[in-house]
């Protein structure tokens, strides 16, 4: 049974907030609510009592309790609303020296709160709340004056919270941003209880704005103890190169002005200089050509490619999804890319990668058995010799053409050839000559006698031998790289 109109909540309020608002239509307050609209709860009721009765706005935040529980919003969604809108009415007021609902600018004073320019002590999700809170409430009391008559219209307008255009916060609301803060320390929360090691773990990152990102705000990127090492060298050297004291900072220089983003970023003491001058992109790009020389890249129809950074980019988002198999969402937050289509863009296998999981996939196709049955089937010799080099798989074992340096179970079935998981030693280099040979001979007696798959099969091996031996060469140069004197002569500037 519903209760008596004198006994509901609603009707303390009564002649404390305008008779108008009291007895609103199309809400629990209207006389000629026949069970439409829900009474406002106690609840509410209470905190507008112990809270707003005294302030400037009591009858626009009592009306708009009375429309949002007669449109049925949650009461705890009510309270949020309300509470929000009262606790900043009162420090913006105080601050505005307002002291009547009539003399709330919206066009003037909400802008100003935005930028900061007022309350500047208030955190940025304070003012995106009230904002979010501001244009919501103000909208919902619209469409509520929208069902009144002309007259009810003129009467109501007043007690109503008036519209603000987004034309005059355009730039000013930063909801994506405190959004994605939310979500951060959400994951931070959940990676607290997924986590199964909490011990303290040395991790190192570089805060570097990424590429496409329209604000100044560095983001975390992980590097390994060679990276910085290789950092902190680059400081030493820079340290030599001006002859600074310990603990003298590095000189400040103006960003490369061939850059795009230049106008976005002061003088300061940019690791990448030197001789007083930033590093540009093709500055960049020629250092990494130097550090490659005597290599080749190229694409598969010959034409020569340019190694640039942002093409590192690519590879490694590539190689990270392709071969690696991490997660694409997990790469697009190590590049912190926001669109994971980009990041889907960015790791697409190449056509190399297409053609040799092809040819892969084909030399396994023709090789499938059931190792188990194989020995049961095998004499006890080669069962003991099975047994035997199961027993010295794993890591620095010796195998043909290098040592293996898997440890645990031998995925490639100890085909040692082509393995990914074995490091060709140059000193080996006869063994993967003689197996090529072996295997050449192969393939001409496996097409004699019409024996495709295990001709395609060896032809994949006679490939996977070239492409150890290419490494092994790869090795050998990188050995005398390594022995090489290099002189770098600079001219600088006059």
């Amino acid at each position: 049974m519903a209760p008596k109109p004198q006994n509901r909540p609603w009707n303390s309020l009564r002649g404390k907030i305008a008779l108008e608002v009291l007895v609103a239509p199309r809400t629990g307050g209207d006389p000629c609510n026949q069970g439409n609209w829900p009474d406002v709860p106690a609840k509410v009721v209470n905190y507008l009592e112990n809270n707003v009765l005294e302030k400037p706005w009591r009858d626009v935040i009592s009306l708009l309790a009375a429309i949002m529980v007669a449109r049925r919003f949650e009461v705890s969604s009510v309270l949020s609303r309300i509470v929000t809108l009262h606790c900043r009415f009162t420090s913006l007021f105080e601050c505005l020296r307002l002291s009547r609902m009539r003399d709330w600018d919206v066009t003037t004073h909400i802008p100003l709160y935005l930028k900061a320019e007022i309350l500047p002590q208030d955190p940025q999700t304070v003012r995106q709340r009230f904002w979010v809170s501001y244009n919501s409430a103000s909208k919902t009391m619209s469409q509520w004056l929208g069902r009144m008559s002309g007259p009810q219209r003129d009467i109501y307008q007043p007690f109503t919270l008036p519209l603000l255009s987004r034309l005059f916060v355009e730039g000013l609301t930063r909801g994506k941003e405190v959004t994605e803060q939310q979500q951060r320390n959400r994951k931070s929360e959940t990676d607290a209880a997924e986590s199964k090691d909490q011990s303290p773990r040395i991790r190192y990152i570089l805060r570097l704005v990424p590429k496409g990102e329209k604000t100044n705000t560095p983001k975390d990127y992980f590097i390994g103890q060679q990276t910085k090492r290789l950092l902190v060298r680059v400081a030493q050297m820079l340290g030599e190169h001006y002859q600074l004291q310990p603990g003298q900072l590095l000189p400040s220089v103006r960003f490369s002005t061939g850059s795009g983003r230049a106008h976005r970023f002061e003088n300061a003491p940019y690791l990448f200089q030197y001789a007083s001058h930033h590093l540009s992109d093709n500055t960049i790009s020629s250092c990494m050509r130097f550090l490659l020389h005597g290599m080749v890249f190229k694409t598969r129809d010959g034409k020569a490619v340019v190694l640039k950074s942002h093409l590192l980019r690519h590879a490694f988002a590539t190689h990270a999804v392709q071969v690696e198999k991490i997660p694409i969402d997990v790469v697009g937050a190590w590049l912190h890319q926001k669109d994971l289509v980009i990041t889907d863009y960015y790791s697409k296998p190449t056509e190399s990668m297409i053609a040799e999981a092809a040819d892969v996939y084909l030399a396994r196709l023709a090789t499938q058995i059931d190792v188990g049955k194989a020995i049961l089937r095998s004499p006890k010799e080669l069962q003991h010799a099975y047994e035997s080099a199961r027993g010295k798989a794993g890591t620095l074992a010796d195998v043909i053409g290098g040592q293996c340096i898997s440890h645990g179970y031998c995925a490639a079935k100890f085909a040692c050839v082509g393995c990914a998981g074995k490091a060709p030693d140059p000193a080996k280099r006869n063994q993967i000559e003689r197996h090529k040979e072996w295997a050449l001979l192969q393939v001409g007696y496996a097409t004699t006698e019409g024996l495709y798959p295990e001709s395609e099969r060896m032809k994949q091996l006679v490939r996977d031998c070239d492409a150890e031996l290419a490494e092994m060469d790869l090795i050998e140069s990188y050995c005398k790289d390594e022995c090489r004197e290099v002189g770098v002569q600079i001219e600088l500037p006059k």
